[in-house]
């Protein structure tokens, strides 16, 4: 109750002048780090008085016990009372190097992957067994061995493009390689399920227009996407 009061006091105070103040935001890190920070000189330039506050990790905070006015999670979304607002897709992809496939083959379906070595993020939903649906051949689970575990998937683009292996990574994290065809898609056939890139907010009927403004701002640049055009 004193969280909402005092959100009142900012909103009726804020409307007579320019949104200004803290806003928390709690992002992915490898996200955070690859696609909020491009949005952020057009945020500040439009709302010189606001000031963020990030925490980029991959934990899943506590939105109102910590204090933060949103959060941006890429996940399958579970119910809550928090307010959500789905902005994209994030696919997944089996990807592998050209000369990791020229040494070790290439697997044409997810039973063949025990064959092979993976890396793998431990924050996935699917962390040892993998999980591939086909749209005629049903569905396939594999328990690959894996080499490299981390905690973060920035971690496991240099060991992939250096023939090291294969992954399940999020598109965004890996466009440019296949873009410069350093990384391939493995198996274009089989789908491991998606994701999606969604903003929480703390319920609540008002909020400060500062955090509105920030939330307005990254819909727009976020919403659809983005990495998927390139």
């Amino acid at each position: 109750m004193l969280d909402e009061a005092w959100a009142l006091e900012d909103e009726a105070g804020e409307h007579s002048i320019r949104p200004r103040g803290l806003v928390r935001i709690s992002a992915p890190l490898s996200f955070g780090a690859a696609y909020l920070s491009a949005t952020l000189p057009s945020l500040l330039q439009t709302n010189p008085e606001i000031t963020l506050d990030f925490q980029l990790n991959d934990r899943k905070v506590d939105l109102i016990g910590e204090g933060f006015d949103l959060a941006l999670r890429i996940a399958t979304l579970e119910d809550s009372s928090l307010l959500a607002r789905r902005l994209a897709t994030v696919r997944i992809l089996l990807v592998g190097a050209p000369s990791y496939f020229e040494r070790f083959g290439r697997p044409s379906r997810p039973t063949d992957l025990s064959s092979h070595c993976a890396l793998a993020y431990t924050g996935a939903a699917m962390k040892r067994v993998w999980r591939f649906a086909h749209p005629t051949l049903g569905v396939e689970e594999v328990e690959p061995p894996v080499r490299i575990w981390s905690d973060n998937v920035d971690m496991l683009n240099p060991a992939l493009v250096a023939g090291q292996d294969v992954a399940l990574q999020p598109k965004f994290m890996i466009w440019p390689e296949l873009k410069s065809k350093e990384l391939e898609i493995a198996m274009p056939k089989w789908s491991v399920p998606t994701l999606g890139l969604y903003l929480l907010t703390p319920p609540s009927f008002r909020r400060p227009l500062r955090v509105q403004m920030v939330i307005d701002h990254l819909v727009r640049a976020l919403t659809g996407a983005p990495w998927e055009g390139n």
